[in-house]
Formats: C-alpha cells, sequence, structure tokens
C-alpha cells in the first residue's frame, strides 16, 4: 500500500520538473540504465539496493567482501518506477523484509529513497552519521562537493516534502542544509585514508 508520502512525492517531482531549466542535469527517466539484481542461494538476509555497486566493490576489492547472503541490487537515477515491483519481491525474499539504501548523500539519490517508501517499502538508508563516526567533521567536509543551484532547490524541496533528517542523522543533515553533497567513491577514498575501508563497507551493507 502506498504511504502518504505518495502524493507529496509525486507533486515535488512535478515542482522539481518546472523549475529546472534546459541547461540543468536532471535526464528524463528513459534516459537511466537498467537496473540488475546479483543473487545468490544462500537464506537472505537482506536486500541491499546501492545506486553505485559496482564502483564501491571495484574500489574495495582488495578489502572486503560483501557476505552471501546479501541481495543486491544496482540502479543509478530516478527511473525506478518499472522496477518496484522486482524489488519488492526480492525484500520478501529477505529475513528484515526491508530494502537498505546505499547511495551518495545528495538530492537525486534521496529521491530514490523518497521513491520506495512512497511505495510502502520499509527501508534504511546508508550512509548516515553512524556509519561516519569514525570521520571528523574536517574530513567529511574534505569529500563534500557543493551542491549546484538547481540541486539546491530539489534538497529544498526534499526537506519540505521528506524527513531527511531521520533518515541520514542530523550531521549529515546539516551538511545538506549547508548546500554540499557526499558521493560514496569519496567516502571511501577517504576512508582508505583516515579509517577503514573495510568498516565502512561494513557499516553500509551488513551494520543494522
Amino acid at each position: 500500500m502506498k504511504s502518504a508520502l505518495s502524493d507529496r512525492l509525486i507533486a515535488m517531482l512535478a515542482e522539481l520538473s518546472r523549475q529546472r531549466r534546459e541547461d540543468d542535469e536532471l535526464p528524463t527517466s528513459t534516459e537511466w540504465p537498467a537496473i540488475t539484481v546479483r543473487i545468490t542461494e544462500a537464506r537472505h538476509r537482506r536486500v541491499v539496493f546501492a545506486t553505485k555497486l559496482t564502483s564501491i566493490l571495484r574500489t574495495a576489492a582488495d578489502e572486503y567482501a560483501v557476505p552471501p547472503d546479501l541481495i543486491l541490487a544496482e540502479h543509478y537515477g530516478l527511473g525506478l518506477g518499472p522496477y518496484l515491483p522486482l524489488l519488492a519481491s526480492l525484500r520478501e525474499r529477505a529475513i528484515d523484509k526491508t530494502i537498505r539504501v546505499v547511495a551518495d548523500l545528495d538530492p537525486l539519490d534521496l529521491t530514490i529513497l523518497a521513491t520506495l517508501e512512497a511505495n510502502g517499502e520499509l527501508t534504511s538508508w546508508r550512509p548516515n552519521d553512524e556509519t561516519l563516526t569514525h570521520f571528523a567533521d574536517s574530513e567529511l567536509q574534505r569529500c563534500a562537493i557543493r551542491m549546484t543551484p538547481f540541486e539546491c532547490v530539489h534538497r529544498d524541496l526534499l526537506l519540505r516534502n521528506f524527513d531527511v533528517e531521520r533518515n541520514v542523522g542530523k550531521r549529515l543533515c546539516r551538511l545538506l542544509t549547508s548546500g554540499y553533497k557526499l558521493e560514496i567513491e569519496g567516502l571511501c577514498t577517504m576512508a582508505s585514508r583516515v579509517a577503514s575501508l573495510h568498516g565502512l563497507c561494513v557499516g553500509l551493507f551488513e551494520a543494522e
């Protein structure tokens, strides 16, 4: 069953489309790549939906191996609608009956989380404050990227229609509201220098 967020999400995307200028980077849904799924014969603990799964696993290949009891799905962009029934069926196969979203901390990927919740899916989001406990504010700021004016418009619409802080935590929400975003690649690079890339991946994929 769709949640009350559904109508707000539809209205938010319509408003975003109205405010988009020709040079703003937000392709139509037909321009996004298709979803890919990796599944084993093991008993499945949870579904992990990642926007940049291939990039994470390539970067962490020497330090981290994804446990076989995770169902992995990868899709980048807003064209998630056709794949919602597939994700719901995968989620039903998992023990915890949730979808873990591992993605960039930016308006685009947070809208994917909002889309899943609008479809009535139980979700969790990573990275959040707890995942990045071992990162100092100065370290996060070094790998943060300033958002474009259109991304800030997108962010403001999300903040008005979606409880971002509940999902990402107070510290990362402050980063967003200050006009910055975090990309997974930057976090992985920073973790390999100042913390533990293996530990970061465990937090993203496995930690409760």
